[in-house]
C-alpha cells in the first residue's frame, strides 16, 4: 500500500472524529433549596466525610443511575468500581450507608424536591432545586 498525503490526512480525520466519542455530557449537581453546601463539599459529601450542612442540616446523598458514570469520573475522579469498593469498606468501618441509588433525572429531581437535606446529579438542568455546580 501506497501512503501519500491524502491517505494520512483520511487517517487523521478518523481519528480526530473519535476522539471526540468519549465527550460526556453536563452534570448538575443539586440539592434541595434549603441545603447550604458548596462545590468543595461535594466529593467529600459523596465520600461520606461530610454529614451536615453549613446550618448542621444532616444531609442525604442519593446517586442517580441514568448518570452515575459521568459523575464518577468528571465529580468524583473515580471508577465506579473502586468506588464501590470505598463504600464497602467504608460500610463495614463506620456502619455507613452507601448513598441511596434514584434511577433517571425525573426520579431524582422530584425525590430532591421534596426531602430537605437532599443532594444528587443530573444530566439535564433541573427546575425547583437548587443548582449547586454544573460540571
Amino acid at each position: 500500500m501506497i501512503i501519500n498525503r491524502r491517505n494520512i490526512i483520511f487517517i487523521l480525520a478518523i481519528m480526530i472524529s473519535l476522539a471526540g466519542t468519549h465527550v460526556f455530557a453536563d452534570i448538575y449537581v443539586i440539592s434541595h433549596v434549603d441545603v447550604e453546601v458548596s462545590a468543595e463539599d461535594i466529593k467529600d459529601i459523596y465520600l461520606g466525610r461530610k454529614e451536615y450542612a453549613k446550618d448542621q442540616q444532616h444531609l442525604i446523598p442519593v446517586q442517580n443511575a441514568a448518570a452515575r458514570k459521568e459523575f464518577m469520573s468528571q465529580v468524583l475522579r473515580m471508577k465506579s468500581k473502586r468506588y464501590r469498593i470505598y463504600w464497602a469498606k467504608k460500610s463495614f468501618q463506620d456502619g455507613t450507608m452507601t448513598p441511596q441509588m434514584k434511577m433517571n433525572d425525573k426520579e431524582t429531581i422530584q425525590y430532591i424536591m421534596h426531602t430537605p437535606g437532599a443532594i444528587g446529579y443530573t444530566k439535564t438542568k433541573p427546575e425547583g432545586v437548587k443548582i449547586i455546580k454544573k460540571y
